[in-house]
């Protein structure tokens, strides 16, 4: 094993096998369960309802049950009727998916109903129904109880220290990418710098990840009787996050207009790299203050710093080194608003009374 694989693996997010293993205990319990109470031999949907309800990744909403049986009714009804007119096969298949498919999109504006309907028409045109909607939403029901015991009542996630995760992932992909294009101005290195642009995509995906981290924190919030009492330090994070989402969208936008810069010119540019890493360095001090480890005053520092060396020396350059100097401005601008939403007047700047000493 190489140290690249060890490092991979240092890293990894070790939380998701928590995941994993809450969807596989509700999956068997709702199967248990559905069996037990419905006396049915095979209760496909409860443990499908169950996974969908507990999920294994940053997309655990219990609201997405609604969705799910709502595509499943389409999706029932659709095969049962089809299968009972015209048979089964790769034609009726084809065409009872389909049909299924625009069913959802007619009465409803949620993808995962739409996604439900033709994935579970065609499985059950295939395998050939057994059950009527009535049937098959009760077991939904039963297997989305079951997850909503378990993840919401027994073992429920503490929704600050989610929302937090995800802020660190996303804070660490933008710094990555920003390191990856100042590599590229310094050694002139097109190759790194396509490399980046291609890696920049990163930050966007997780800001969507955020954003179901940010619903699924909310959910348990209100839902656990066991987090109630965090709803405010939950709202705060989530206040944070807002802010920063914002100043990551930007932050793809500067590794892009670097990545361009780096393919397109064959000479180094230490100042361009120098404004990349300082900028890096503000991200680092976001990350710490999210985290409880920074304060305040140290984003500012190291913001101002990331400023001015995107300022020093831009008096020469093409329009792509102005239009890359005005973004890294730009950010430096939303940091500083960022930083000062966070000390809203009548409230000391400087480092909380709780806050450890930053090194």
């Amino acid at each position: 094993m190489g140290p690249g694989m060890v490092e991979k693996l240092r890293s990894r997010d070790w939380s998701a096998l928590v995941g994993a293993v809450e969807a596989g205990v509700a999956a068997g319990v709702a199967w248990w369960v559905a069996g037990l109470i419905l006396g049915v031999d095979r209760p496909l949907y409860a443990p499908v309802a169950a996974v969908v309800v507990v999920g294994a990744g940053y997309s655990r909403r219990i609201t997405r049950v609604g969705a799910m049986l709502g595509g499943m009714a389409i999706a029932v009804a659709v095969s049962e009727i089809g299968v009972r007119l015209v048979g089964s096969g790769p034609l009726q298949i084809s065409a009872l998916t389909a049909a299924a498919i625009l069913v959802a999109r007619m009465v409803a504006d949620e993808q995962l109903t739409v996604l439900y309907a033709g994935l579970n028409a065609a499985i059950l045109v295939a395998i050939g129904g057994d059950g009527w909607v009535p049937d098959r939403v009760v077991e939904g029901l039963i297997g989305a109880g079951s997850a909503y015991v378990l993840v919401y009542l027994l073992l429920p996630p503490r929704p600050d220290a989610w929302v937090k995760r995800a802020m660190r992932d996303q804070v660490d992909t933008a710094r990555d990418n920003l390191e990856w294009a100042s590599r590229a101005l310094r050694a002139a290195s097109s190759d790194h710098g396509r490399r980046a642009e291609r890696r920049s995509e990163r930050i966007d995906r997780n800001v969507e990840r955020l954003d179901d981290s940010i619903d699924f924190s909310r959910e348990v919030s209100r839902l656990s009787p066991w987090r109630r009492r965090r709803i405010g330090e939950t709202e705060e994070l989530i206040e944070r996050a807002s802010g920063l989402q914002s100043i990551l969208r930007d932050t793809t936008v500067v590794v892009r207009l670097a990545s361009r810069y780096a393919v397109a010119h064959d000479e180094p540019d230490p100042h361009l790299a120098g404004a990349l890493d300082a900028h890096a360095g503000a991200l680092r001090s976001m990350l710490a203050m999210i985290t409880g480890d920074g304060d305040v005053d140290a984003v500012r520092t190291d913001n101002d710093r990331a400023r001015e060396a995107a300022l020093a020396g831009c008096d020469s350059g093409g329009r792509l080194h102005f239009a890359l100097v005005e973004e890294l401005v730009s950010v430096a601008d939303r940091v500083a608003g960022w930083a000062a939403e966070l000390s809203p007047p009548g409230r000391p700047a400087g480092r909380r009374a709780d806050a450890p000493a930053r090194r």
